[in-house]
């Protein structure tokens, strides 16, 4: 009998699994992690610089996730691509605004590294 519990346990480690995948590195590849809480560099530039790092990180995204490198990689690179964009996108909206979103940069900087890191 499938208790609402059990239900429950069934559908958070099914939606909890994609996110984890894309991590997941292959033989000799070291398992890293975005450590929002903690920042990123980008947070101590002035506020011009941030929006500068913050656009170059988007565009080099957008570029990216339409490569057919990226495409047909059988490593997660593409989909740090889409995720770079997705949080980029997100920190020039606030940027715009002039407000500086410390979460949205801090994953657009470290999503970026992970889509580089899967590009080499």
């Amino acid at each position: 009998m499938v208790t609402f519990r059990h239900a429950a346990l069934a559908i958070g480690v099914l939606v909890g699994t994609p996110a984890i995948a894309a991590d997941l590195p292959r033989a000799g590849e070291p398992l890293t992690s975005c450590l929002i809480a903690s920042g990123s560099p980008l947070l101590a530039l002035p506020a011009a610089d941030i929006a500068r790092e913050v656009d170059f990180r988007f565009a080099r995204a957008v570029a990216t996730a339409e490569t057919p490198q990226a495409i047909a990689s059988s490593r997660p690179a593409f989909t740090w691509a889409l995720e770079t964009r997705q949080a980029c996108g997100t920190a020039i909206g606030y940027l715009r605004g002039s407000v500086i979103d410390e979460v949205s940069i801090a994953k657009c900087d470290c999503f970026h590294d992970r889509m580089i890191g899967y590009l080499q």
